[in-house]
């Protein structure tokens, strides 16, 4: 992209519309959906690509990791094949049915972390336990590649409001070492 001189088109509101979805199913199923943060070099558009549903606890990032990128593999819906590269990935935090287990506002230590730190790439938590089943905002969380967590960095944009947060430029900034 560099050597064809293409400026980066972050596709806002599709990503925005896309964590909504995110948010809005992980609170309406009491399941995690999840979304990845792709970046398309051969357009050099950055979107959000609905990824796999998981359980009330975890999902699973599907990835194939080379030479410093990850790239997409496959996703719930809307396939891509080869080319997009992965730059990060949301989930939802639905009300938890787990013993022993809190909903708290942030990442997990346990599966987000680690996660972020292998794939090279930030991971991005969804509040999606309380509020309207449809169309509530949801607080937005991150743990970086390095393992950087930080609560509350943004919000979905719920019913007739904006978010003030890109997270497509977040996750591009992130996972090609710009920022930590």
């Amino acid at each position: 992209m560099q050597a064809g001189s293409k400026v980066i088109n972050i596709n806002e509101s599709q990503i925005n519309s896309t964590l909504q979805s995110v948010r809005d199913n992980s609170r309406s199923s009491d399941v995690e959906h999840s979304a990845y943060l792709t970046l398309n070099p051969e357009t050099s558009t950055i979107s959000a690509i609905v990824g796999p549903t998981g359980d009330n606890a975890s999902t699973v990032l599907e990835y194939e990791r080379t030479e410093g990128s990850s790239f997409m593999t496959s996703g719930e819906t809307n396939q891509v094949t080869g080319t997009s590269i992965l730059i990060g990935q949301a989930h939802g935090h639905p009300l938890t049915n787990k013993p022993g287990y809190v909903n708290t506002p942030g990442t997990s230590a346990e599966f987000d972390k680690p996660t972020a730190a292998s794939a090279g790439i930030p991971i991005y938590a969804i509040d999606s336990y309380s509020g309207k089943k449809i169309g509530g905002v949801g607080a937005i969380h991150r743990v970086s590649p390095d393992g950087t967590q930080t609560n509350f960095i943004g919000k979905t944009i719920g019913t007739g409001t904006t978010s003030n947060f890109n997270i497509g430029l977040d996750a591009l900034q992130r996972s090609g070492g710009k920022l930590k």
